[in-house]
């Protein structure tokens, strides 16, 4: 079980190391969940974040800013892509 010191900023925030963002695949903007139990505190990841999954998917699936020319455009026709 991994562990890190860090500290609380005078407005109440932590700053969860790389180590652990990278690991749990933790972006800004991300939600995480604060809980206590026993008298430590846990931060989990939700187990499904709906946003973020549905950013990411339109991300992979959108086409870039192109601007076909009419034979290209044409061309994407006949093969499907467009």
């Amino acid at each position: 079980m991994a562990s890190a010191k860090t500290k609380v900023s005078v407005k109440g925030q932590i700053v969860i190391p790389n180590v652990f963002r990278e690991e749990y695949s933790l972006s800004p903007g991300d939600t995480v969940i604060i809980r206590e139990e026993g008298g430590k505190l846990f931060i989990e990841k939700p187990k499904s974040d709906i946003k973020k999954f549905l950013d990411d998917m339109r991300k992979k699936f959108s086409k870039p800013n192109y601007t076909y020319s009419s034979l290209e455009y044409e061309k994407a026709m006949d093969s499907g892509e467009v």
